[in-house]
């Protein structure tokens, strides 16, 4: 789950799959000398919400999810894990 930037959201969350975890060191080039720095992503599959799922905290009811289909070109993303 990450948390939506939105300041009026229908729904507060993205749902993800996590596929992958790295660890990777890559080279900055941004001033006279690269930087070599340490990056570690996620690379994730995103889930959309159904629009007609009722969820509800006082119940425990959890919205229903579905894969976005593949043909999305943001279906698959990597993404900062802080």
């Amino acid at each position: 789950m990450v948390l939506l930037g939105e300041t009026a959201p229908s729904h507060p969350y993205w749902y993800d799959w996590v596929i992958g975890i790295y660890h990777m060191e890559v080279w900055l080039q941004g001033g006279a000398q690269p930087v070599k720095q340490h990056l570690e992503v996620l690379w994730v599959r995103w889930l959309a919400v159904f629009q007609d799922s009722k969820s509800c905290i006082k119940n425990a009811c959890l919205p229903k999810v579905a894969f976005v289909e593949e043909i999305d070109p943001d279906a698959f993303v990597f993404l900062n894990p802080a």
